[in-house]
């Protein structure tokens, strides 16, 4: 990635290199200043010297970057930054960028550019790229028959969207090397051991695109020419031997090999990670000798713990297989592996079949691959094609679907007699059909992405991404004996479609495993999913599994022993949320089919590997419980096969190493024997454990919740139940209380089956909704698929589909009406797909340039007939060279005049057909010769590009002025004012038909920019009248209606107000015997015309305006007409006239005519004196209404209180009467009376009366004073004070708004002078009050009644003589 320093270097270039190109490189010729880098990944500070060349030395200077000698200041600049690739123009103060750049500081790469030096380096640029890039670097040796290398330093993008094309040729026809996306190398992370590329035709072509989305830090390529290959971009073979420049070849060092010496000859001295060996290093032969039961490039492989193996020819001089990706992969009953088809980037006549031949797999380390392309013993065959199926049956290989060269989709059953070695298409019958009301789905669908696994003769189909019907949650059933296709209705696990995914069958359960995918989220998007299923095909039933931690597509699985083992993969999601996962994946998933559970298995990967293994797109097969895994991509298409060796389970000698052994096999622990042994093939024995019995069981309480059918919850591993309304962990629901569901079957019964619901919102387009059952789509606002109640069942028919949906967007043929839906075009293959189907469709980049918006379709000339050239549209130079596949042809006439064509950078090209199947070349074509005076231009444009319409006679890149045939512009490309058309290469311009109501028309459509407001139409020929203008522009003009009495605001500041210079208003006077009174304001300087036109109606049109005022200055103007000089309100009305002219918008105009009679005095003051009248008297009324509500208010509260006092709630105290002994004698302060009573005691403690037997007075109770006297009575009674005692309530009961409250005491009734109350009454009662909350009382005003109460000295009131009773 280039610096923001990197200006400082293009300075020094063009200082010691005035003569040479200062970009991309410059040149063996090219001084500099040398430098220091210093490493910024984190290992410390590594200086290493850059090569001479300044920029074109393979690197850049970056922060880090140390000077070893001060560099010159560079001069003062006006720009008002470093333009970083470019110089800046003292004149304008901008940047003016070199060839190959653009942007305001010249740090983003644009357009096409030539490369012809030895050495350089190329960026997408200075920082971060941006998006909607498009940047083409050819790079061409000056050396004929030279080798060209690329080292990719660093490179980071958005996986899958952003890619960089490399191209073996002068153009994008040439073969394709490698199509980089996502992170390829950046810091310490690598895919590549040696990540380099070499051409060998002379000449590379590079194409960046990145989309409209996201943007990254980019990439830096060094090339060279002649070069040895190097793990290190400023190392020659890797630092570790010698370059022999005549070959291109390193002799490397004794102690490591491989083509760029980055291997050691003994990794770690033969030694495992804890630096035990494990054997001896030959030196002769640079490689490890290892000890027995261990292997590996450093024998730290034990193999009894599993191992990985490369797989090299057994003769290596013979012809290396071609490299694919998406291919189809089997092992026949001989142990033959066969592949099928794959992506080759290429259309060039290849074998559609593999053979590889096997030989001492499990012989270390003789293991070898013979590879043989197998031809047909016939012409009749299928199209090369990727992504399809195949599966082996009876000695036949049947393959479906897949996507061909052309970029369709096939649904094509293909079968290969492998004895006879011959092809046969299959013709299928039809069998059970999706159908639900007109819409029917019947089989074989358009399918690539999908999987096929044999099971009892019949061959499933599982999933797959179709062009119209989108990601297919559909199975599909071919019976191989009867040649019948189904599509098999499901139950289950209500389970979304996908591509990319992977599928296993295992024996022991019976089921097929199917694992990860690219599945649908919404309408506009897709993502990647971590979910796995089991799928019965007895009874047609679905179920989902516990979840991987990674999400991937585009992997491998196969099934060993109870486990099925994933490898590799993309598991980059949507940018938004990917957090940074990898697009190229080297991962190791084990899934343990029995326990239901995931691990990882990355640690038996080894370090040293000779193989990059991160990779997608590839094939992994068993062959005696060994997984073979070929071929894939990961910006470079892959042709190794490698091996991944099981481990041995007799290695284990307890119970619990046994079970959690990760050798590649499920080890079961045999308790009768007490030994470790493999997982059964074909049933499960007694006495054998296969799962460590203390794990707890995972808690799945979310998991469960987030299931909302009956269906769904039972039809999982995760020990959901159906708990009466919800699903939920089992745990977690009593089953006593509450009803439960565990199985599907209990579901059905309870009316809570499968329902349409379940899959109807996981469908997001209407093909693909409507044929299925019990489902309906619905456009009316928002698309979406929804439950119909109408029935549906399955029939047999023929694919079809009702007409109710619009066209697909793979039915739609051209970039204009594929962007008029929600599709996307890709320009290059002329297909149209939907929007969230770009990484189903394109995986592995394809699409070199795609668009949703119709603005950037090219529109061909009308006398341009080819529609299926990618070239068409283009109608300049600059347009041209934007799209990599094109060069511009000039036609010799030193004008400009040209034709955009297919080609390279040495000649136009056209494609010739080679063999069928789709396969073709491009070869040299002659439609621009030279000998006519045509050149050819493919990275640069011809210096005078008029357009036809002028020539460069004074200077070689500047239009001769004016332009000829009224065309205008820098370059003649637009028509000039006042006509219109296209002038762009040699069109023509043609004069606007306004009807003298514009000065100007659209230069394009000619459309008329009408000058006066009102008047509308493509040529100005009639009046707006639904905003009340009305005339005739023809004959006369538009003009506004003004209504009398009213003022009217006119705000001319909108866009489509920016032609307006003039505007008219008319008004006809009511009122015949007042005058009229007219004002005007402008917020501009305009000028104003006012007339007027006096005669009847009939006549009005022939009688000729007569003028009031001419060229007013109308900012503010104001008249009155007075009635004697004009007709108003009779037959022969006088109208005015008001033109408002030479104005420039935005303004705002206000203008009214106004008839108003002069005030009558009298009638006024009657009015006014009435009025005031009227409302006294209503005021009065108000007042007496408003004193009988007041006092109603108060008598409703009264009742209101008497209400809340009469219904408050019942309640109890607890009151206890004490026995006084008769010979006790009571106070003579207390009594007179010496009977005894009983006394009165509550037991709350509110002390109404007080629990000691005290009155609430403070007084004692009859006796119970204190006397000095023992026995009789006889002795003086000492009085004591009384105590200050106020009642406390018994009962406080607050009202409804708590600003009051009921208040309850307990009372002594009077009994008459008696001991006890008469018979018949009660001696004690309740008491109630209303009391206000909350406010404090005011201090009373009584000075003796606050003395008497406040006063702490005070005495208490002397008790007179009464009865006990009385108290």
């Amino acid at each position: 990635m280039p610096s923001p320093w990197a200006w400082t270097l293009w300075w020094g270039c063009l200082m010691l290199n005035p003569g040479g190109p200062p970009w991309g490189g410059c040149g063996e010729g090219g001084g500099g200043w040398a430098m220091v880098q210093a490493s910024q990944r984190g290992l410390g500070t590594d200086a290493t010297p850059t090569l001479s060349g300044a920029a074109g030395a393979g690197t850049t200077p970056g922060p880090s970057s140390v000077w070893l000698s001060t560099p010159p200041t560079p001069p003062a600049s006006p720009c008002p930054g470093p333009c970083g690739n470019g110089v800046c123009d003292e004149h304008t103060g901008r940047c003016q960028c070199f060839p190959g750049w653009r942007g305001r500081e010249c740090n983003l790469c644009g357009g096409k550019i030539k490369l012809n030096s030895t050495k350089g380096w190329l960026a997408d640029a200075i920082g971060n790229y941006t998006v909607d890039s498009k940047c083409t670097w050819l790079i061409e040796s000056p050396i004929e028959n030279a080798k060209i290398r690329l080292h990719i330093k660093e490179f980071a993008t958005e996986c899958g969207w952003d890619h960089l094309y490399i191209f073996d040729g002068d153009s994008v026809f040439s073969d394709l090397k490698a199509v980089y996306s996502g992170m390829v190398r950046h810091d310490r992370y690598q895919i590549q051991r040696v990540p380099e590329l070499i051409g060998t035709s002379g000449s590379m072509l590079l194409h960046f695109y990145s989309d409209v989305a996201y943007n990254m830090t980019g990439f830096n390529i060094t090339f060279s020419v002649n070069a040895c290959p190097s793990e290190r971009y400023d190392q020659t073979c890797s630092g570790n031997g010698s370059c022999d420049e005549s070959t291109g070849e390193c002799r490397c060092d004794e102690d490591f090999k491989g083509p760029a010496c980055s291997i050691p000859a003994c990794p770690n001295n033969c030694a495992s990670l804890d630096n035990v060996p494990h054997g001896v290093c030959d030196k002769r032969k640079k490689r490890c000798d290892c000890f027995s039961g261990w292997t590996g490039e450093s024998c730290s492989q034990a193999v009894s713990n599993g191992y990985w193996s490369v797989l090299t020819r057994d003769d290596p001089s013979a012809e290396v297989p071609v490299a694919r990706t998406s291919h189809a992969s089997m092992i026949d009953e001989f142990g033959q592996m066969w592949v099928i088809g794959g992506e080759t980037f290429d259309h060039q006549p290849r074998q559609m079949v593999l053979k590889v031949d096997i030989d001492n797999l499990d012989e270390l380390p003789t293991a070898t691959a013979n590879w043989q392309e197998v031809k047909a013993k016939s012409n009749k065959g299928p199209s090369f094609r990727y992504g399809h199926s195949a599966v082996i049956h009876e000695r036949k290989i049947y393959m479906y679907g897949g996507t061909m060269r052309s970029g369709h989709t096939s649904k094509e059953l293909w079968a290969l007699d492998l004895d006879l070695l011959s092809w046969d298409r299959v013709e299928t019958e039809s069998g059970q059909c999706m159908i639900n009301e007109d819409h029917k789905l019947c089989g074989p669908i358009h399918s690539m992405g999908h999987t096929a696994t044999v099971v009892a003769h019949r061959m499933i189909v599982i999933f797959g991404h179709s062009p119209k019907y989108g990601y297919l949650d559909t199975v599909q059933e071919y019976h191989l004996g009867s040649n019948e296709w189904s599509i098999v209705p499901t139950s289950g696990f209500p389970v979304r479609g996908g591509f990319g995914h992977s599928s296993v069958w295992d024996e022991i359960t019976n089921k097929i495993y199917v694992y990860g995918g690219f599945v649908s989220n919404l309408a506009p998007s897709a993502v990647i999913t971590n979910e796995l299923f089991s799928f019965d095909p007895i009874l047609k039933t679905w179920t989902r599994h516990s979840f991987s931690d990674s999400y991937r597509y585009l992997h491998s699985a196969v099934a060993s022993h109870g486990l099925m083992i994933v490898f590799g993969g993309n598991t980059h999601n949507d940018t938004s949320f990917s957090h940074g996962a990898k697009c190229f994946s080297a991962d190791l998933l084990v899934y343990d089919i029995v326990c239901d559970k995931w691990h990882s298995a990355q640690d038996v990967i080894p370090k040293n590997l000779d193989v990059d293994l991160a990779r997608y797109g590839h094939t992994a097969v068993l062959k005696n419980d060994t997984m073979l895994v070929h071929g894939g991509f990961h910006g470079v298409l892959k042709n190794d096969l490698i091996a991944y060796h099981p481990g041995d389970c007799n290695m284990f000698k307890n119970r619990a190493a046994c079970l959690k052994s990760k050798v590649g096999v499920k080890c079961v622990w045999d308790t009768k024997r007490d030994q470790c042994l493999r997982h059964p093939a074909d049933r499960l024995k007694s006495g054998v454990e296969t799962c460590l019995n203390h794990e707890a069981p995972d808690n799945s309480t979310s998991v469960c919740q987030s299931l909302d059918t009956c269906t769904a919850c039972v039809s999982t591993t995760s020990d959901c139940v159906w708990c009466h309304d919800h699903c939920t962990w089992s745990p977690a629901c009593d089953e006593k209380e509450k009803r439960t569901y565990k199985r599907t079957v209990d579901c059905r019964e309870a009316g809570l089956g499968t329902t349409p619901k379940e899959w109807c919102g996981a469908l997001h387009s209407c093909h693909s909704c409507s044929p299925k059952p019990g489902c309906s789509w619905e456009s009316a606002k928002v698309s979406k698929c929804r439950e119909t109640r109408k029935k549906t069942t399955n029939v047999n028919h023929t694919e079809e589909s009702g007409n109710a949906c619009p066209a697909s967007c793979s039915e739609r043929t051209n970039c204009m009406n594929c962007t008029h839906g929600l599709c996307m075009w890709c320009k290059n293959l002329h297909m149209c797909i939907d929007r969230n189907a770009y990484l189903a469709s394109f995986p592995y980049g394809q699409c070199m340039d795609w668009t949703t918006e119709k603005d950037d379709c090219p529109v061909p000339s009308k006398n341009e007939t080819l529609p299926d050239d990618i070239c068409v549209g283009y109608r300049t130079c600059k347009s041209c060279r934007s799209n990599p596949s094109c060069g511009w042809c000039d036609d010799g006439s030193l004008t400009g005049l040209g034709t955009c064509m297919v080609g390279g950078a040495a000649s136009p090209l056209k494609r010739v057909n080679q063999g069928g199947h789709g396969h073709f070349a491009w070869v040299p074509d002659d439609q621009c010769p030279q000998s006519d005076g045509k050149s050819w231009h493919f990275t640069t444009c011809p210096d005078c590009e008029c357009n036809g319409h002028s020539s460069c006679t004074v200077e070689k890149s500047t239009c001769d002025k004016p332009c000829d045939e009224f065309t205008g512009g820098e370059h003649c490309e637009k028509c000039t004012k006042g006509y219109f058309g296209d002038a762009v290469n040699g069109g023509s311009c043609q004069a606007c038909q306004c009807n003298n109501q514009a000065s100007a028309c659209n230069h394009e459509t000619g459309k008329c920019h009408c000058t006066t407001k009102g008047i509308i139409g493509d040529h100005c020929e009639t009046c707006d009248k639904v905003n009340h203008y009305f005339g005739d522009p023809v004959k006369d003009s538009c003009f506004y209606h003004l209504t009398i009495d009213y003022q009217f605001t006119f705000n001319l500041s909108k866009s489509d107000d920016r032609h307006f210079t003039a505007i008219n208003f008319k008004n006809d006077p009511t009122k015949s015997d007042v005058d009229v009174d007219f004002s005007i304001t402008c917020s501009v300087p305009a000028r104003m015309n006012l007339t007027f036109r006096h005669a009847p109606l009939e006549n009005r049109k022939q009688i000729s305006e007569e003028q009031l005022y001419t060229d007013v200055n109308c900012s503010t103007f104001k008249e009155r007409f007075a009635k004697e000089d004009f007709s108003f309100g009779d037959a022969s009305n006088t109208t005015f006239y008001v033109y408002v002219y030479d104005f420039e918008p935005p303004l705002w105009i206000v203008i009214s005519f106004s008839q108003h009679p002069k005030l009558d005095l009298l009638q006024f003051f009657i009015t006014f004196s009435t009025c005031f009248l009227a409302l006294l008297l209503v005021a009065a009324v108000l007042w007496k209404i408003k004193q009988r509500y007041d006092r109603y208010r108060r008598r409703q509260r009264l009742f209101v209180e008497m209400e809340q006092m009469a219904s408050r709630p019942f309640g109890s105290v607890l009151v206890e009467l004490e026995h006084i002994p008769p010979d006790a004698k009571s106070s003579s302060s207390l009594t007179g009376n010496s009977a005894s009573a009983p006394s009165l005691t509550t037991s709350t403690n509110l002390n109404p009366v007080s629990p000691s037997g005290e009155h609430p007075s403070g007084g004692s109770n009859p006796g119970t004073g204190d006397q000095s006297g023992g026995g009789g009575g006889g002795g003086q009674v000492r009085k004591r004070k009384r105590k200050s005692y106020r009642p406390s309530p018994i009962a406080l009961e607050p009202c409804e708004d708590n600003r009051a409250a009921v208040l309850s005491l307990v009372v002594r009734l009077p009994t008459g002078g008696q001991p006890y109350a008469p018979p018949g009454y009660t001696g004690i009662a309740v008491a109630s009050a209303l009391v206000t909350l909350g406010n404090p009382r005011k201090t009373s005003t009584d000075v003796s009644s606050q003395k008497s109460m406040e006063d702490p000295k005070r005495k208490g009131r002397k008790s007179h003589h009464a009865h006990p009773s009385d108290i």
